[in-house]
């Protein structure tokens, strides 16, 4: 096990060097710790995700936060919430979404997938850490929600829609409410008093409430009465 826990910085030869150049072609980023979170393996797709070569991470520790592990909330995850420290306190494997930092400085999202290593009686040994670049999806999701946003507003107003109020509501005793506009909408006429124009508003408010849900009604200028 001490070998496959540090095969990148020994002379390999045979099925480790065929072990070695298999996770070397992967996409994905991939690298192992030891019992103290010690990086003993460091992939190129891990030197292509972070910015960091092999030898900039084999050695370093977890803990020492280079990479900047972060949830969305951006609460730091080193010391507190970290996939391969639990996956080697309780000997589960651990799937999650977290944040690192390149080293450029820049945040990348990515998808961790943490499993134990165990040695030949069962004994956790070490920890490898999957991680795969969520930039596309991330940024997919994103579009995803503007575009929503977008499709909720009036784009002259930017204020909710016809679509905005069909999709609002509240929860009331594990009912659904939803919630409904009537909108009556006047001209003010030069020298009309605010009591006629609250009159004829509340009239067309009242012939939008007739006509069925989020309904507005434009009035003219007012008649006679």
């Amino acid at each position: 096990m001490q070998k496959v826990l540090g095969f990148r910085d020994t002379v390999v030869a045979g099925s480790d060097d065929l072990y070695k150049r298999i996770l070397d072609s992967l996409y994905d980023g991939v690298y192992l710790v030891d019992p103290d979170r010690r990086i003993t393996y460091w992939n190129l797709g891990a030197e292509r995700i972070t910015g960091y070569r092999a030898d900039e991470a084999v050695g370093r520790r977890c803990q020492d936060d280079f990479l900047v592990h972060m949830d969305d909330r951006g609460n730091s995850l080193c010391l507190n919430g970290c996939p391969l420290s639990w996956t080697m306190a309780n000997g589960q494997p651990q799937e999650t979404e977290v944040y690192l930092q390149h080293k450029d400085g820049y945040r990348v999202p990515i998808s961790v997938r943490a499993t134990p290593i165990r040695d030949g009686t069962g004994r956790v040994v070490g920890a490898v850490e999957v991680f795969s670049d969520n930039s596309r999806i991330a940024a997919m999701t994103d579009l995803n929600k503007e575009l929503r946003q977008l499709s909720l507003l009036d784009p002259l107003t930017e204020i909710g829609n016809r679509r905005f109020l069909e999709n609002s509501g509240f929860t009331e005793g594990g009912e659904t409410i939803r919630v409904t506009v009537s909108v009556g909408g006047v001209l003010a006429a030069a020298g009309e008093n605010p009591e006629a124009v609250i009159r004829r508003a509340d009239r067309l408010m009242l012939a939008s409430k007739t006509a069925g849900r989020n309904r507005v009604t434009i009035g003219d200028l007012p008649g006679p009465e």
